[in-house]
């Protein structure tokens, strides 16, 4: 049996060893539109790391997404994109949200949600490992600087908070992609990175291999998010490198850790920034989806 459909038709094992390791589902909101997003595709897929906690033929119960310790809700019914992902291997399947719940792990009340359990799923390749031919995912794009100086960066924070609060209430007459913030902290050289993944207190980034020198230099970090168009203006946050590792396509992974301790303050707008993005998102979904069946 070739190595590819051995790998495909083992999956069920495989999400099986991820419940029975502790290990997590990836899932994001599916955006209106097309299955598979095209070049031209707007907007971007925030996905989260979530805890599998029970298995069933029917359903999935995960830990419920969560950023910076805040619940993100998903509500019943929601459309969702999961992604089984083991070491550099990635299946991915189509699902919907069936509402939240309950479950008792290690005596501690824990809060879930049950998603609907895939009967298939398509393994992605390597080169494009998070489209398949049912479903695509795009990853926001991320400008990363090394920070020289994490006491300059509490200035910066400000200025990206007004600058997006004072573009969603339309007090700037439009956004300049080369100018997010009118104030930006002591950085060295920028390098770019994909925002892989986002968990309780941080991320995961995927930097190519010819930008990931940097990333060496220094394990403070400047990053600016680009979660357009339902965030206005890239979100600045500061964040350690926590541990790296690298692919068999010379790519580095790596997690990090958000840090507020210089800006107590901003954790609130970039967790209240994260929670809204979701919110909008499913709201654009439930409005294609009635926009769809009023036509039908």
């Amino acid at each position: 049996m070739p190595a590819t459909r051995s790998r495909t038709e083992h999956w069920r094992r495989s999400l099986q060893q991820l419940h029975e390791r502790g290990g997590s589902l990836e899932v994001s909101i599916a955006r209106p539109g097309e299955d598979v997003p095209g070049p031209d595709a707007s907007g971007v897929d925030l996905i989260f790391r979530c805890r599998v906690l029970g298995l069933s033929d029917e359903e999935i119960l995960l830990q419920r997404p969560v950023t910076l310790g805040q619940p993100a809700p998903i509500a019943p019914g929601i459309e969702l994109i999961g992604v089984i992902a083991i070491g550099q291997n990635r299946w991915m399947f189509r699902t919907k949200c069936l509402g939240p719940a309950q479950v008792d792990i290690d005596h501690h009340r824990m809060d879930a949600i049950r998603i609907v359990a895939p009967v298939k799923v398509e393994r992605c390749q390597r080169r494009s490992f998070y489209r398949v031919p049912t479903a695509g995912l795009i990853l926001p794009s991320v400008e990363a600087r090394t920070l020289l100086d994490p006491s300059t960066a509490a200035a910066a924070e400000s200025a990206v908070q007004a600058r997006i609060e004072m573009l969603r209430e339309g007090q700037l007459a439009g956004y300049v992609g080369e100018t997010p913030s009118l104030v930006t902290p002591s950085c060295g050289p920028s390098f770019a990175a994909k925002l892989m993944n986002i968990g309780g207190g941080g991320a995961g980034l995927l930097i190519e291999h010819d930008e990931a020198e940097r990333l060496e230099r220094s394990r403070a970090l400047w990053l600016m998010v680009d979660l357009g168009p339902h965030v206005p203006a890239p979100l600045g946050i500061v964040a350690r490198a926590a541990h790296t590792h690298i692919d068999s396509q010379r790519r580095v992974y790596a997690g990090v850790a958000f840090d507020f301790g210089h800006h107590l303050a901003y954790r609130q707008f970039v967790t209240s920034t994260l929670c809204r993005y979701v919110q909008d998102v499913q709201r654009s979904q439930l409005q294609a989806q009635n926009e769809l069946n009023s036509s039908a």
